[in-house]
């Protein structure tokens, strides 16, 4: 990850909600900590720190759902969604979110579009954000 956004030709989308892409709320997340009983552990046993990585659109995973029939918008609505979020969703994206699950909506919506350069960075979050330093960890909008 730290090489794709080095290099600057991956757009990254983040799918959390905005306060915790914003680093406004405490990680992990509510939902992260119901991944983390999964494997034993509590909010206590790990630190993460807040925000999110450099250049990284966020483009929260229910934005793709229309909710009136629950199902994934239409190829022109999911277009409109990734554009009006600052995504171009025929370039190469990676996907991330709190643990790794959400992120995959997103890689499907662009491979809906016809993005066949979409994949997930299973470690999301709660992987940055116990290892990145420094300028790697963006705290605002």
């Amino acid at each position: 990850m730290v090489d794709l956004i080095a290099k600057g030709n991956t757009q990254v989308v983040d799918t959390r909600n905005p306060p915790n892409f914003k680093g406004e709320h405490k990680e992990p997340s509510a939902s992260s900590v119901l991944a983390l009983q999964d494997v034993k552990l509590s909010r206590d046993d790990i630190h993460i720190q807040q925000g999110h990585m450099p250049g990284a659109k966020n483009l929260p995973r229910l934005n793709i759902i229309n909710m009136d029939t629950h199902c994934i918008k239409t190829k022109e609505e999911l277009a409109q969604v990734f554009i009006a979020h600052g995504v171009n969703p025929f370039k190469p994206i990676v996907s991330t979110c709190y643990t790794g699950y959400t992120a995959c909506s997103i890689a499907l919506a662009a491979h809906l579009l016809g993005n066949d350069n979409a994949r997930v960075y299973p470690g999301s979050w709660t992987e940055w954000g116990q290892r990145a330093k420094g300028k790697m960890v963006i705290k605002g909008a």
